[in-house]
């Protein structure tokens, strides 16, 4: 049977969600007005899916259009059938034609992402530091913990700015980036959330 690949309506976003949640194992991020989601369609059902959101990333001191190119998923029944190759170089034929240059994915695994042209750029890495261990350094600079809420989100984003003119790799964020991704809680609802920012007294 062929496989038809469009645009996701509105009106179908809720089967998309609902597959990139079982391949993730939790509820997707929100997804930001720009993003647009790529469908995969057999006999009227959805099989595959990946999302498509174009962004900018700092590289040499320039500010490059790109598009962040997942999260994606693939039905169990059509994996290995090349669905999703197909709905990636779709994708990226499209972010190509509204003049993106660069594209990214974040996965775990890079053997598929490789053979599709892509390569390993950054790590994300963390770190977790159990309070009770925590000492403030008694010659260090004086300052205050803040309470911040989602209308403060641009105190935020400058202290990422600042470090954004020479951080190369780093991504250009939007005021919808900060306030759904940053103070909201990921699932259902999306209950609002504090952010505790540091500054000088």
């Amino acid at each position: 049977m062929t496989v038809e690949y469009r645009t996701i309506h509105s009106r179908e976003a809720e089967r998309a969600t609902s597959l990139l949640a079982g391949a993730l194992g939790q509820d997707p991020s929100p997804t930001l007005p720009e993003t647009e989601t790529l469908g995969a369609f057999r006999g009227g059902e959805l099989i595959a899916c990946v999302e498509s959101t174009p962004l900018r990333l700092n590289l040499a001191g320039a500010s490059w259009a790109a598009v962040a190119a997942g999260p994606g998923a693939t039905r169990a029944p059509s994996r290995g059938a090349g669905v999703m190759t197909e709905l990636v170089r779709l994708l990226l034929a499209r972010a190509h034609a509204g003049g993106a240059m660069l594209s990214l994915r974040q996965t775990p695994v890079m053997s598929w992402h490789r053979r599709n042209g892509w390569e390993l750029a950054a790590e994300a890495r963390r770190y977790e530091l159990p309070i009770a261990k925590v000492r403030a350094r008694a010659d260090g600079p004086k300052g205050v913990l803040q309470v911040l809420g989602e209308e403060e989100w641009k105190r935020i984003a400058t202290v990422y700015e600042d470090r954004l003119r020479t951080a190369n790799g780093a991504l250009e964020r939007s005021e919808t980036w900060w306030r759904e991704r940053v103070f909201r809680f990921r699932g259902s609802p999306r209950e609002p959330r504090k952010v505790v920012a540091w500054g000088p007294t």
